[in-house]
């Protein structure tokens, strides 16, 4: 059996683009749209590191979260 990968795999997360808000399905999506490492994508979301990546347009610092965190806090305020 094959393994299902991005949006199909059950298991994986939705992260949001704080800079643009975009979501993505999966980290992996949006790894690959940004070019940015997949574990650099989760430490962010982690909090173990302040940004991933650097937006090829504008070149601004890429800030990620968990869009279950995101929700969350947007519940809160």
């Amino acid at each position: 059996s094959k393994s299902k990968v991005g949006k199909n795999n059950p298991r994986s997360t939705c992260v949001v683009l704080l800079n643009t808000g975009e979501v993505f399905d999966c980290i992996s999506e949006a790894a690959k749209k940004y070019n940015v490492k997949k574990s650099n994508i989760s430490a962010c979301c982690l909090k173990k590191v302040k940004c991933a990546g650097k937006h090829p347009d504008t070149g601004e610092k890429l800030v990620w979260l968990y869009y279950s965190d995101y929700m969350n806090d947007k519940l809160e305020v």
